[in-house]
């Protein structure tokens, strides 16, 4: 009901303009009364207003969601002047998600059920990148993990997503994926266990290349990734860490990272 609240105000702000339009065609149909060739230009514009007001109408009747996710009839960028009371730029028309070729999602920071729309946007195959920064999925992971299966996805970006403990269903996900490059888990503080998952992940993955694990402390489990690396397969080109601050385990990881893949990042703290 909300949603057909909003599509029942932009229509409604649509048919406002096309009389305000029609209006002043017609004043300037009147101003050319008994010019030559008024006839012509009154069946012309005639023809015009007809074809667009039928437009509209077969717009207006099978409007979605999925429509206004993509091209739809009224450019969105007109929407800039309508009240925040309806809400409709902001909200129901909000496609900063999706970009023009669909091929890359960014849902930051939302939190409705931005699975349900992954989930619909996934089904042509055609989505390569996604974002879902700071949605905090950790208990969403299995559902998440299931509807990637379903795609060809190159670049998951899942940092601030609290998962710590909860990476088990994403970790078997990406040990059979064929598809996945990049791969953001910046601050999601993960713990030994977790490491020790994603190296297991690594030793069966074989197109992954980048994977961003900054903001999570460093346990023993980065050196059973490194090993992983080393003794696998695995496509790997670059891992992003923080510096280690255990000289004993900064010392062992240099010895079993004899590719330089794991980049240090020093912090203040």
């Amino acid at each position: 009901e909300r949603v057909q609240k909003k599509v029942d105000l932009f229509c409604a702000n649509q048919v406002e303009e096309g009389n305000s339009i029609q209006n002043s065609l017609a004043g300037e149909v009147k101003k050319l009364q008994g010019k030559s060739g008024i006839e012509f230009i009154q069946q012309s514009l005639d023809c015009e207003l007809q074809s667009r007001l039928a437009e509209f109408q077969a717009w207006q009747r099978n409007t979605t969601l999925e429509s206004l996710s993509r091209k739809s009839f009224f450019d969105h960028s007109q929407l800039s002047d309508i009240g925040d009371e309806q809400c409709v730029s902001e909200d129901l028309l909000d496609t900063s998600h999706i970009a023009s070729d669909a091929s890359s999602l960014d849902f930051t920071g939302k939190d409705d059920d931005i699975l349900g729309d992954l989930e619909y946007h996934m089904r042509n195959n055609a989505v390569k990148s996604i974002c879902l920064n700071g949605c905090y999925l950790e208990r969403h992971l299995k559902r998440l993990c299931s509807i990637l299966s379903k795609g060809g996805v190159e670049e998951l970006a899942l940092e601030e997503n609290d998962l710590c403990d909860k990476i088990e269903p994403l970790c078997e996900w990406l040990g059979g994926n064929k598809t996945l490059k990049r791969l953001f888990l910046a601050k999601n503080d993960l713990d030994s266990e977790a490491q020790d998952q994603l190296a297991k992940a690594i030793r069966t993955n074989t197109t992954l290349m980048t994977l961003d694990l900054r903001g999570s402390r460093l346990w023993t489990g980065v050196i059973t990734m490194a090993r992983a690396i080393k003794e696998s397969n695995s496509a790997l080109e670059t891992v992003l860490i923080d510096y280690p601050k255990d000289e004993k385990l900064r010392v062992e990881l240099l010895y079993w990272d004899t590719k330089g893949i794991f980049s240090m990042r020093k912090t203040n703290d």
